[in-house]
């Protein structure tokens, strides 16, 4: 078993003790199982909080905090079991969290969240859950502050994307929360979103959730708009572009459709 921990203000310091603290820097690792290494560095900031705890086997998590001087408020936790996990959290900035859990075995988070050093802002928040889920991905990037953007996956071969660049924008990528352990749904979410104030919503297989084989994409290049996307089908395609502001779309693709295509452009 491997862990290692860094914590620092102004220099970085090598500890390896299951936590550790730097001028306000807190760090707790717990790890079961062999083959794990558990990577935290809270480097130039204060503040910063991190959490790792890793049951079975094969496990990787790595989590960067404020890099900037000043960066700090910074929270991540990361809950992993099972095998073969991995998970990468990068925050810069301040008032940023991440809480990513995983269960089971293949799963894969990343969480990048960059902020603007405002006084009012990197107020950014990402929420990864991949329940008992396997072989599931899920990225999110987050640049700007005042964002939210939250991914909850509970089957197998789920893959979701959300990129948001700008502030003050929400997403929620939901798929197959309800599916039976072991169903391979092969739903795809990617959502991106270049602009300030707008809100998305993704779920798939929410309702039904059996619904397989779906495909969104959503991307939202201006302000103020809203994305609503709900597919429960069969190999089921939407896709939606807001490029002024002030839109609002809504597709869905009920349980018992099949091969449904929903094109929007604003």
């Amino acid at each position: 078993m491997k862990k290692t921990i860094l914590a620092s203000v102004a220099a970085v310091a090598l500890l390896t003790a299951g936590a550790a603290a730097a001028a306000g820097n807190s760090s707790t690792v717990n790890q079961t199982g062999t083959g794990q290494t558990a990577t935290v560095d809270q480097s130039v900031g204060d503040n910063g909080l991190s959490t790792v705890d890793q049951t079975g086997a094969s496990q990787t998590a790595t989590v960067t905090q404020g890099v900037l001087p000043g960066a700090n408020h910074n929270t991540s936790d990361i809950d992993q079991a099972g095998a073969s996990n991995g998970a990468t959290v990068s925050q810069d900035g301040t008032w940023n969290s991440s809480d990513i859990d995983q269960a089971n075995s293949g799963n894969a988070a990343f969480v990048t969240q960059v902020g603007t050093g405002l006084a009012l802002g990197d107020v950014n928040e990402a929420v990864i859950d991949q329940l008992a889920s396997v072989n599931a991905s899920a990225t999110i990037t987050q640049t700007g502050y005042g964002n939210f953007a939250s991914s909850v996956q509970g089957a197998t071969g789920l893959v979701n994307s959300a990129t948001m660049t700008g502030d003050n924008n929400t997403s929620f990528i939901r798929q197959n929360t309800g599916a039976p352990i072991g169903d391979t749904p092969n739903n795809s979410a990617t959502l991106t979103v270049v602009g300030d104030n707008n809100y998305s919503e993704i779920f798939q297989g929410e309702g039904t959730p059996s619904a397989h084989d779906n495909t969104a994409t959503v991307d939202q290049l201006a302000d103020g708009n809203f994305s609503y996307v709900y597919q429960n089908g069969v190999n089921g395609l939407a896709e939606v572009k807001q490029t002024t502001d002030g839109n609002t779309s809504t597709v869905s693709q009920l349980a018992g459709s099949t091969n449904a295509q929903a094109f929007v452009t604003q």
